[in-house]
């Protein structure tokens, strides 16, 4: 009778869980050949003696030096990116190229991306996966996130929608979806749209959830990016309200700024 260890349990609910938008996105675009530019950058994470868990240290963030790993594309990563930019917090961006992922692959959690790699200054080391944990914990801890619960149900409720509608967009852009009408008559898609207006036209202030900039904010800009991308010269109310809060972020951030103006070009 065979036994199924903790290890490979874990290892096999990660790879079961994880999200669609990586499948449909980044294993399409490495399956037809895509081959991202290759940054001469020193890439391997080298073992530590002081490497410590999420549970017996104080990742320290704001102190700590930061490496976040991801390839040559926006994708999951991009929301972690505009965190730490509207922080104004350094850290190094490395993108992985495909010629350099086989060899790294087997040193990553969950063998794969992103990963948040964290020293804090007493040298102690810990990988931090899942995008959107790593995007929700540096919101909190850079003051782009909420105490308020009412705030708090506003944030979430936005990143969920923006989420749900990205999975629909990755799907039907790389099924070589053409025109926004198609898009907004496809499965769910027009439930998304409809929901993401309602709770726009919800808010009270300049921003989703209150007067400053958060993290469903960010995600917005992740979400017109994309919209854009998959759907350029293409109209509709929530979409120009997406751009009001996208302008609004820039002018408020002037890291994000900074950083949608020199941001690599990418194919996704």
């Amino acid at each position: 009778m065979s036994h199924t260890t903790g290890t490979s349990a874990t290892h096999h609910i990660a790879i079961c869980i994880m999200p669609r938008i990586l499948e449909l996105g980044l294993g399409y675009w490495l399956n037809q050949g895509y081959q991202p530019p290759i940054l001469h950058q020193h890439i391997l994470v080298a073992p530590s003696s002081r490497q410590i868990s999420t549970t017996s240290m104080d990742l320290q963030l704001k102190q700590a030096k930061l490496r976040l790993l991801y390839f040559n594309i926006r994708g999951r990563a991009e929301l972690i990116r505009l965190v730490l930019n509207a922080a104004e917090k350094d850290f190094q961006d490395v993108r992985v190229s495909s010629t350099e992922w086989p060899s790294l692959k087997a040193q990553m959690p969950f063998n794969q991306l992103p990963v948040l790699e964290v020293t804090t200054p007493r040298g102690e080391k810990v990988m931090l996966t899942e995008s959107m944990a790593i995007a929700r914990l540096l919101a909190r801890t850079f003051g782009l996130y909420s105490d308020d619960a009412a705030e708090v149900y506003l944030i979430e409720r936005m990143n969920s929608l923006t989420s749900s509608l990205l999975e629909e967009i990755y799907a039907l852009g790389l099924k070589k979806v053409d025109s926004f009408k198609k898009l907004v008559e496809a499965e769910h898609v027009h439930e998304y749209m409809d929901a993401i207006e309602m709770a726009l036209k919800e808010r009270k202030s300049t921003f989703t959830a209150g007067p400053q900039v958060t993290l469903a904010d960010l995600q917005v800009i992740v979400l017109i990016d994309t919209m854009d991308k998959f759907l350029a010269n293409t109209k509709h109310d929530c979409k120009d309200e997406l751009d009001k809060i996208k302008e609004n972020v820039m002018k408020a951030k002037p890291g994000v700024a900074r950083y949608l103006r020199s941001r690599p070009l990418t194919d996704f």
